[in-house]
């Protein structure tokens, strides 16, 4: 299918050291585009999902996890 796009996004990335940038390294040497942002490690990620929600639903709002799912919505549906 010529429409069919593929990515590569990091999720559960470390919010210290330099792990994700050498990740997003290796990653993008594979021909396939490597998103130019991540997905944290969150607990909220995890909460959301034990209760059937997404993280822009539930009660108690973690912004930083609001910004990046809406950040990759945004790029996959501009």
């Amino acid at each position: 299918n010529p429409k069919f796009k593929s990515f590569i996004i990091i999720t559960q990335a470390d919010s210290r050291g330099n792990n994700n940038e050498t990740a997003f390294k290796i990653l993008n040497e594979s021909g396939i585009e490597c998103l130019p942002f991540y997905i944290g490690n969150r607990i909220s990620f995890s909460n959301a999902v034990t209760m059937g929600l997404g993280v822009v639903e539930e009660t108690v709002k973690d912004q930083k996890a609001i910004q990046e799912i809406t950040q990759l919505y945004s790029f996959l549906f501009p």
